[in-house]
């Protein structure tokens, strides 16, 4: 029960961090609810605290309401149209009721909506629309809102924090970008290079370092694909 307190404690501090105007924890958090979601069912009921799975949910709910208005906030202060942001949050919790028929096991990633990987397609033509639509649409978002945060750092002086978070966003960006166009995992030393940061760097992020990890495990335990040799014997490699 300490362990399942301690992760509601741990949505509790993502949730505070969104509410303290956060768009990279609300963006993050969305992309992680149908995960979050799937973890928190799987979980045994407690005897002596039957309720706690039912707080997790319901704090997880709010996380996920609260990023989404944030993320919707911040478009129209940007000028970026909020209204896939929001059909695509209510796709998101329709799906999530029962996740364990939406989420494709064959999916580079456990983050949404890329974890519904070919079932995206089951959708009605419209919600997808608007699943596909605001996925482009929040990456945008979190760049302008990055690049309006950078303007006054740069103005007045790095502001604290400003060092670290700007580029762990574009991190995790740069890594889904380059999966989504060539279906590889970038190395680290190229992200590094992309960023202009120091390899080392990356390992300061934890953000950067769950996604990572996530993806990496994903990637590794696909099976290996390839072409034949003149001999018939497989060239494997991992897309």
């Amino acid at each position: 029960m300490a362990q399942f307190q301690a992760y509601i404690d741990a949505l509790d501090q993502a949730a505070e961090q969104v509410r303290g105007g956060n768009v990279l924890k609300a963006y993050l958090a969305w992309q992680r609810y149908p995960s979050e979601a799937a973890f928190i069912a799987k979980q045994p009921t407690e005897k002596d605290n039957p309720g706690l799975r039912m707080l997790a949910e319901n704090r997880l709910y709010r996380l996920l309401r609260e990023s989404v208005t944030l993320l919707m906030k911040t478009g129209e202060e940007l000028g970026i149209a909020p209204t896939s942001i929001c059909e695509s949050a209510r796709v998101c919790e329709q799906v999530c009721h029962d996740f364990r028929q939406w989420r494709d096991p064959c999916a580079d990633t456990d983050l949404w909506p890329g974890c519904l990987g070919s079932n995206v397609y089951r959708l009605p033509d419209q919600e997808r629309q608007w699943v596909q639509q605001s996925d482009a649409t929040l990456r945008r978002l979190v760049v302008a809102w990055q690049q309006a945060a950078d303007k006054p750092a740069a103005d007045q002086g790095k502001t604290e924090g400003t060092d670290e978070l700007l580029p762990e966003a574009r991190a995790i960006l740069f890594i889904q970008e380059r999966l989504k166009n060539t279906g590889r995992l970038p190395p680290k030393t190229k992200i590094a290079e992309a960023l202009g940061v120091d390899r080392t760097t990356l390992y300061k992020w934890r953000g950067f370092k769950t996604a990572y990890a996530k993806l990496q495990q994903k990637r590794q335990g696909q099976p290996a694909k390839g072409k034949r040799d003149k001999d018939g014997n497989l060239e494997a490699w991992r897309g």
